[in-house]
């Protein structure tokens, strides 16, 4: 003998038109949210390129500011740097 149903129905459950209506803001829900990923998908697209973007000048400006440095470096071991030294020093004192 099989044992009865006695699985809870919601109310409205089985009205077709009900379940129809039920469906139909599934539906939009569903559409709602694929819209507002593909929107989310865009801007994680420009803030990825906008990071490497800046990324690459942060690189870019590193290696100016080492280039940099490394000529001064230069300048300042240059033996017209050192012969030059006691004539700035003199220069400084006569601007005070």
């Amino acid at each position: 003998m099989a044992m009865p149903d006695t699985t809870p129905t919601l109310p409205g459950e089985d009205d077709p038109a009900l379940l129809r209506l039920t469906l139909e803001g599934a539906e939009a829900e569903v559409r709602a949210l694929r819209d507002r990923l593909g929107e989310t998908t865009t801007a994680l697209g420009i803030a990825t390129r906008e990071a490497a973007d800046a990324s690459a000048t942060r690189d870019a400006l590193a290696a100016e500011l080492a280039a940099a440095r490394a000529e001064l470096a230069g300048l300042r071991g240059s033996t017209s740097w050192r012969v030059t030294a006691p004539l700035r020093a003199v220069m400084r004192l006569a601007r005070r």
